[in-house]
């Protein structure tokens, strides 16, 4: 747990972020047929964004542990947060013949949007976990299912979801100079992160004042620590350093100190474990809720109903999904009821 630091104030909210997109968006109320006719038996190739991180591994649990016991034969790949290696492994993967069904939690969902969908075309069922795959990002997610596949499982990273964080960053530090560590350049959760910032800033009426600094990590400790204390000391007047989770949090806030800068407020946009913690604590003040492995679990559950045969809905909300419903979308000490940390 970090040092509590006097001018040091917290703030919790949902990451592992999200950009998507080749076409165009249906209704939330449609059923998929992408894909749909799946064989009685699946066999699903998982493809994880990263297990490295707790997200990406919240998200393989609640898969692999759900597909288990609804007895959905699957087998994962990690790419470690590598947007190359991930395509190569849905390549590997279809090359292999040894798939019927393909699940994904994309990295760069813009480059694998037209593999999936000739997939799926084959009969191939796809889903995506968290992050949308061949539907725009910046559509409500009401309006966001995917265009030829099978379904999308998410929300919590939805463009107007961030959105949220970065409205609270603009509106409590008008005149401020504000560092948002991104995760990897060029991925998904970096192009999200940016647009709702940037729309942020262009919303509001405090947003003029406010300057922002992008910054890429691979959402460790280490490179969050060594990025902000490289930019504290060629920018001394950062006033906010935005980051993803609890882990990111520590290395900025060490940063802070072995810098010794002062007055410099920490909002962490993913609601782990730690950062829950953090706010009963005292040492954050809001957590924005994540659900990662409901994201999993539920996409497992959509395969296990085309095994037997079931339609399934093209979008499957996890914000609102059970049985880790939120009391609220932000999480304070006085609302934070019965909410569980998914990682």
């Amino acid at each position: 747990m970090a040092t509590k630091n006097a001018g040091i104030a917290i703030l919790a909210l949902l990451g592992s972020l999200a950009l998507a997109g080749c076409s165009n968006s249906a209704d939330a109320t449609a059923q998929s047929t992408a894909g749909s006719k799946a064989p009685e038996k699946l066999k699903v190739a998982v493809l994880l964004a990263g297990a490295t991180s707790g997200f990406g591994q919240a998200v393989h649990d609640g898969f692999m542990n759900t597909a288990k016991d609804l007895n959905v034969e699957a087998t994962a790949f990690d790419a470690g947060f590598d947007p190359n290696k991930q395509f190569s492994q849905l390549q590997t993967a279809i090359a292999s013949g040894q798939y019927n069904a393909i699940a994904v939690h994309p990295i760069a969902p813009e480059q694998m949007c037209k593999t999936l969908q000739a997939q799926a075309a084959k009969g191939i069922a796809v889903i995506a976990m968290d992050q949308p795959v061949c539907s725009d990002p910046l559509t409500p997610f009401e309006k966001s299912a995917p265009e030829g596949i099978t379904a999308f499982v998410g929300g919590d990273t939805s463009v107007d979801q961030l959105g949220e964080w970065a409205k609270k960053v603009v509106a409590d530090n008008a005149g401020g100079k504000v560092l948002v560590l991104n995760g990897p350049e060029g991925s998904a959760i970096t192009k999200i992160l940016d647009t709702a910032t940037q729309q942020a800033v262009s919303d509001s009426s405090a947003g003029k004042d406010v300057k922002i600094i992008n910054a890429f990590t691979d959402f460790s400790q280490a490179m969050a620590q060594s990025q902000t204390a490289s930019l504290l000391v060629s920018n001394p007047d950062i006033s906010v350093i935005g980051v993803s989770g609890a882990e990111m949090a520590r290395g900025a806030l060490a940063a802070v100190k072995s810098t010794n800068a002062k007055n410099v407020k920490v909002y962490v946009y993913a609601g782990d474990q730690a950062s829950i913690e953090m706010m009963t604590e005292g040492e954050a003040s809001v957590v924005r809720a994540a659900r990662p492995f409901t994201a999993g679990m539920e996409a497992a559950k959509l395969f296990a109903d085309l095994q037997e045969g079931k339609s399934v809905p093209q979008l499957v909300y996890t914000p609102t999904s059970e049985p880790n419903r939120p009391p609220a979308t932000l999480l304070t000490p006085e609302n934070l009821g019965s909410y569980k940390a998914e990682y």
